[in-house]
């Protein structure tokens, strides 16, 4: 399935049960502030990963999280987390970390071919990992915790990550309270 039918159906569920207000999805990237993101990270960002945010630039800051726990980041998000977490590195902060791997992902605690795209405000990350270990697939959602040494394979690309979603969304796995969107089990 295509990005742009995903979104279409996110888009439509969060209108019709009034809360995109609260989400607060941003207009689509400009092919310039795309293109600074893999120009600063040095990567080629997956086709499906630009078509998303051509749509929506992530979410304006301190919104209801779109994905529960996630709020999607800007393309300026994606670059201020990955400096971010490139500093650390450098600065030697994960020199005495060991992270567990659970699926086909490194078992290091931040890699620089990992592309932050979503966050929880609590400094974990969710992240398109373009460095994946042996049967991985390039692009796989991963995520990072920052006190949790698991680094776990929780899609197989951002695609799947988001169609799931939308899923979810028309399959009444989500309620809305107050002004959140909170996961329900069935």
């Amino acid at each position: 399935m295509k990005i742009a039918a995903i979104w279409q159906r996110i888009d439509s569920w969060l209108t019709s049960n009034g809360i995109e207000a609260h989400v607060r999805l941003l207009p689509g990237a400009k092919k310039e502030e795309i293109e600074k993101i893999e120009k600063t990270i040095q990567i080629a960002l997956p086709k499906a990963i630009k078509d998303s945010w051509h749509i929506h630039n992530g979410q304006h800051g301190l919104a209801t999280a779109l994905v529960p726990p996630w709020e999607i980041l800007s393309h300026e998000g994606i670059i201020r987390f990955w400096n971010r977490m490139q500093k650390l590195m450098a600065d030697g902060a994960f020199d005495e970390t060991q992270a567990i791997p659970i699926g086909p992902v490194q078992a290091v605690w931040w890699h620089a071919r990992w592309v932050p795209l979503a966050h929880n405000g609590a400094g974990d990350l969710l992240c398109a990992d373009m460095a994946p270990a042996k049967n991985g697939r390039k692009g796989q959602m991963i995520t990072v915790w920052h006190t949790r040494e698991q680094r776990e394979v929780i899609a197989d690309s951002f695609t799947e990550w988001l169609n799931r979603f939308a899923d979810d969304l028309e399959q009444g796995r989500y309620q809305i309270s107050g002004e959140e969107l909170i996961p329900i089990e069935l």
